[in-house]
């Protein structure tokens, strides 16, 4: 049954299907459209209490909220449902046109790459079985030449994960000898598992007594100068021997070794329990993780430590730093630290925005390049995000009061906005989008993408440090909210409220945080980086 139901009788339902939220973009020019369009989809509700619950149309509803306010009585047209079945949503959502197998990879990647997710919960989220889930991150193996005839429709889903159990070298000599021909997967497989491997493809180092050229049974490309190995199975025997050999080696410097085959870490069983481990680490305490990839002969090794390990070190250091070093207030917390950096963060990328000279964005280009040229698993000399995605500065409940978004985001707004507009009344893709642009402007936007991809962490990295001035000594910075103060601990409170104004004696914590936090909106003296002498 349809009916006109007011807006503010309206709330999100508990048992929403869609688990994976929006983006800020996507719910603005959904508002957007509804604005100029009208909705043109009814949302499904349910009774509930006094108002309904949305089964399907929940992001319509935020959008509605956005553009009319939560309170807002206008009439919406809503089909009312006898019950908030969450099958209906499923429906729903499983009825509209599924993304691109290549852009779901992509979403999977992005979700798993920290190791905060696996396949399992991946699968959870979307409704998918975790079969699906692998079947879709497989496809990150495939080569540039063989996503983009995927893209273009050039064969279906199942010739690509054929693909995939070859090497990019093999693929795209796959597709080069079928050039104009009709693809099937079993050809594809054949040609991908049943060919000669590439020398290079070794592990090992054939003059090596204990791997033998000869029983490799190495034959040279007539065309070039590769050499390839027919003897596979010799080939594997010896790929392995290498990799336990490896793995006993790790092990006398590490906690242990462990080595997965074809798995990577974030979905093994032994690995739940694990991050990834800091310089601070000592590798007595870590755990080194290997991965070697039998179709692409590819070997990683990732130096992890277990939860328990890890709380329990910065435990015992937290303990020996009271037992010995009495507090002052250049002693943070890890939540009080994250939140430094933020400020910092936040006013240094501000300044290098206003004052780039033209250096600003042939540094941006360099950290996206050097990424892409050195680009390892194991964090070490990498700054920046290989994609730029975009690093959040604050957490969402530790923004300060009146905080607004940073020029160089409002930049990419509004050319965000732009290209929708040309592809909407042009069909001007994006990337043509930002070809037109003219050099000052596409600098401009280059160097605004890149900044909101490096990290928190990074803006505080030395390597970054030395490449602009420094902003700090010519500018008060820190100027905290209250969140920050009250990460303290009350006895430190105390020792700042000495060295800053006094020591204001039988005063609650709250009085301490607030009287602390006027003082330093209007005489602001304090450097929480440097602590005096």
């Amino acid at each position: 049954m349809t009916q006109q139901i007011p807006l503010n009788e309206l709330k999100h339902s508990p048992n929403n299907v869609r688990k994976v939220k929006g983006t800020e973009a996507g719910l603005m020019r959904l508002a957007k459209s509804i604005e100029t369009q009208g909705l043109l989809h009814n949302l499904v509700v349910a009774p509930n209490g006094s108002g309904y619950v949305v089964i399907d149309g929940n992001r319509r509803l935020e959008a509605l909220q956005h553009l009319l306010g939560e309170s807002s009585s206008n009439l919406i047209n809503c089909v009312v449902m006898d019950s908030d079945n969450p099958e209906v949503g499923l429906h729903a959502n499983m009825m509209r046109e599924d993304m691109h197998p290549l852009d779901e990879c992509d979403v999977i990647q992005s979700l798993v790459a920290d190791g905060e997710e696996d396949y399992d919960s991946v699968a959870k989220r979307f409704g998918r079985t975790q079969k699906w889930v692998q079947q879709r991150v497989a496809l990150a193996e495939l080569s540039d030449k063989a996503k983009e005839a995927f893209r273009v429709g050039e064969f279906n889903l199942a010739v690509a994960s054929a693909l995939t159990l070859g090497t990019h070298e093999q693929q795209d000599a796959y597709l080069k000898e079928y050039e104009d021909r009709q693809h099937y997967a079993d050809t594809a497989k054949r040609f991908m598992v049943g060919g000669k491997i590439p020398l290079t493809a070794c592990l090992f180092e054939i003059d090596d007594k204990a791997y033998h050229a000869s029983a490799l049974e190495i034959e040279g490309d007539l065309f070039g100068d590769e050499k390839y190995i027919t003897n596979l199975a010799v080939f594997h025997d010896y790929q392995m021997n290498w990799c336990e050999h490896r793995i006993e080696e790790l092990q006398k410097d590490y906690m242990d070794a462990i080595m997965l085959v074809d798995q990577y870490y974030f979905d093994s069983p032994e690995c739940k329990s694990m991050k990834h481990a800091t310089d601070d680490d000592a590798d007595s305490d870590c755990i080194m993780v290997c991965s070697y990839n039998t179709n692409n002969y590819r070997w990683t090794e990732h130096r992890m430590i277990t939860w328990e390990r890890d709380q329990a070190n910065k435990e015992l250091e937290e303990a020996q730093q009271e037992e010995e070093v009495a507090l002052t207030p250049w002693d943070y917390t890890a939540p009080q630290r994250t939140l430094l950096d933020a400020y910092y963060a936040d006013f240094v990328k501000n300044k290098l925005y206003e004052n780039d000279n033209g250096f600003l964005s042939a540094l941006m280009k360099a950290i996206i390049c050097h990424r892409r040229l050195g680009y390892s698993y194991s964090n070490v000399n990498r700054v920046g995000h290989v994609y730029a995605d975009y690093q959040r500065i604050f957490k969402e409940d530790e923004q300060p009061y009146g905080y607004s978004k940073p020029d160089y985001e409002k930049y990419i707004d509004t050319h965000t906005e732009l290209a929708q507009k040309a592809w909407d009344d042009n069909e001007i893709p994006p990337l043509h989008y930002c070809l037109n642009l003219d050099s000052n402007q596409l600098d401009k936007l280059f160097v605004a993408v890149c900044l909101t991809g490096l990290s928190n962490v990074d803006m505080a990295d030395w390597t970054i440090k030395e490449t602009h001035p420094d902003f700090t000594a010519e500018e008060q910075w820190f100027k905290p909210d209250m969140k920050w103060l009250n990460k303290y601990k009350t006895e430190q409170l105390d020792l700042l409220a000495t060295q800053l104004m006094g020591n204001p004696k039988g005063q609650t914590k709250k009085d301490k945080v607030e009287n602390i936090y006027k003082f330093l909106q209007e005489s602001p003296n304090f450097d929480p980086f440097n602590k005096p002498q």
